[in-house]
C-alpha cells in the first residue's frame, strides 16, 4: 500500500484509535457527539467522518446545526466545535526519548473546500509541545493537524503516525 496512513494503520494496530476523529475530540475534551447525539447549541460545527484513510478530510464540512436537527449529521460521521484560527500541520520526531518539534506550516485554506489548501507556508515556531495525551504513542514521528485560536489555544484534530512535510525538509 502507499498511502502512509493506510499504512500506519496496519502496521500498529495498538494506536488505530489516534485515526478515530471522535476519539481525538473526546480526548481534548471538545464539545462532540456522533450522528443521533444532539449539539448543546444553536451554531457552527464541522461535521466529518469518525475515521476516515482516504483522505483525512474527506466529506468534512461546517454547517449550523440546532439540537433538533440530528437528522444533519449522517451515520458515520460526528459533530464538533468550530475552532476559528489558523491550521498548523506539527511534524514531531522521538529524540532521545522526548518528542520534539521539527517542523510546522500554515495552510491557507480554499474556503469552500476543508479538504484544499492554496498554499503551504513554513512556521519557525521554536516549540509547540506534543500534548500528554500523545506523548505515550511509542513511535518515532507524528504528524499533527490543528487550529490555533487567537488566544493561543492549540486544538488538536487529527493524528498521523507519520510525517507530514518531513521530505520537505531535506
Amino acid at each position: 500500500l502507499d498511502d502512509e496512513d493506510i499504512s500506519a494503520y496496519i502496521k500498529y494496530p495498538q494506536y488505530r484509535k489516534y485515526s478515530n476523529k471522535l476519539y481525538i475530540a473526546e480526548l481534548f475534551g471538545y464539545k462532540c457527539g456522533p450522528a443521533g447525539c444532539p449539539v448543546p447549541h444553536e451554531g457552527k460545527y464541522v461535521v466529518r467522518p469518525i475515521v476516515n484513510l482516504a483522505g483525512m478530510s474527506v466529506g468534512a464540512r461546517v454547517v449550523t446545526i440546532k439540537p433538533e436537527e440530528i437528522q444533519k449529521v449522517p451515520a458515520g460521521y460526528f459533530w464538533v466545535e468550530y475552532f476559528e484560527g489558523k491550521q498548523l500541520s506539527v511534524d514531531y520526531v522521538k529524540d532521545n526519548g522526548k518528542w520534539k518539534l521539527l517542523n510546522a506550516f500554515e495552510g491557507v485554506r480554499d474556503e469552500s473546500n476543508l479538504t484544499r489548501f492554496t498554499k503551504w507556508i513554513k512556521q519557525y515556531y521554536q516549540v509547540i509541545p506534543l500534548p500528554i495525551q500523545l506523548q505515550k504513542i511509542d513511535l518515532d514521528k507524528l504528524n499533527v493537524e490543528m487550529i490555533v485560536t487567537d488566544d493561543y489555544k492549540h486544538n488538536i484534530f487529527e493524528v498521523h503516525l507519520r510525517a507530514g512535510f518531513e521530505d520537505m525538509m531535506k
